[in-house]
Order: structure tokens, then sequence, then C-alpha cells
């Protein structure tokens, strides 16, 4: 059963990825007011940390979309660092950024990974076994 968000009358909701998404891509105005509703205190929302690596991830193809054209994914493939680099500051995917920024919140920028993509963020150390 579905049913549209302007029918909603609970004290709680959970996010998934497509209502930040569409609030932050400006493609659906009820987005808007859900978020309003949220901010004043009027409604309570819940989401994850998955809900955040799906966003990022799905703000990425969109940005590679309206700039490039074409498929995404297939520009990715082909280069990833050129598209990423253009539009984040260690050309690196967004479930990586999202590493990094809990790493910056908890003050520790040494990393054991065999993920050498983090090799482009200057002020981490990575160790790897």
């Amino acid at each position: 059963m579905s049913l549209t968000l302007d029918c909603f009358t609970g004290a709680a909701v959970y996010l998934d990825t497509m209502l930040p998404y569409a609030l932050l891509r400006g493609v659906e105005p009820a987005a808007k007011a859900l978020f309003e509703r949220i901010e004043q205190g009027a409604l309570t929302a819940y989401t994850s940390a998955l809900t955040f690596d799906e966003l990022a991830y799905r703000l990425l193809l969109a940005l590679i979309r309206d700039h490039y054209g074409g498929a995404p994914l297939d520009l990715l493939r082909a280069d990833e660092v050129r598209p990423i680099a253009e539009m984040v500051d260690y050309a690196i995917r967004p479930r990586d950024a999202l590493h990094y920024a809990a790493m910056q919140r908890v003050g520790c920028l040494d990393l054991a990974s065999h993920d050498a993509h983090f090799d482009r963020i200057p002020l981490l150390r990575r160790f790897v076994l």
C-alpha cells in the first residue's frame, strides 16, 4: 500500500534516499514541505548511514549526467577520476568521502585500508597489511 506524503499525519517517519534526493535536486515540491516540517520540529525523521551512501552516489550520477550527458555509469567505468575530480576535492567515490568525513569527525586521519583511492587525500596516512 502506498499513500502520498500529504496524507501523512504521524509524528515520526523514516526517510529513504529518495526524499533528501528530491529535496536537493529540487524535483519534488512535497519534499521541501516535508523537510520544513522536520526543521520546525513538527515531525521527527529517522534515517541511516546507508541512506547517505545511496544519496551521495545518486547525486554523483545525476551531476555527471547533467554535466556530460549520456550514461553516467559508462563514463565512470571509462574514466572515474576526471568526472569525480570536477565535483569533489579529492576525486574519491561518495562512499569513500563518507568514510573520510567520519574520520575527520572523530579526529582520526590514520587509515587501515587497501583502497588506494584514499592516497588522493594528502592529510591521510594509509596503512596496509
